[in-house]
């Protein structure tokens, strides 16, 4: 942040592991694509084919206090991205998440 002054904040991320272009929503009996896309085939493209996608992590929020007073928001306009792995992202959320956790704790890894 200290050496992008034209930030309005920061957020954690991790590379998708279930990329957007592949989820669906349930209407009735039907599935409806989650993203919609001019491309038809969109949704059948390999993994490698498909632009790289990142989710926040839920580990680091930074916000300037000027960016919360104007935009009254902490993202503002430009966010900036801190990429962290998967060892550094384990967020918990459910008690399958917490195990996870606990396991890698006791791995000292």
């Amino acid at each position: 942040m200290l050496k992008h002054p034209e930030a309005d904040s920061l957020r954690s991320i991790k590379k998708c592991s279930e990329h957007p272009y592949k989820m669906w929503c349930v209407t009735g009996e039907y599935l409806e694509p989650f993203v919609k896309s001019e491309n038809p085939n969109m949704h059948t493209l390999s993994y490698q084919m498909l632009p790289q996608v990142y989710i926040q992590n839920a580990s680091i929020y930074i916000t300037r206090p000027l960016t919360i007073y104007k935009y009254k928001s902490t993202l503002g306009n430009r966010v900036l991205n801190f990429i962290m792995d998967d060892m550094e992202s384990v967020d918990i959320n459910s008690e399958l998440d917490f195990f996870t956790a606990e396991s890698l704790l006791k791995m000292d890894v």
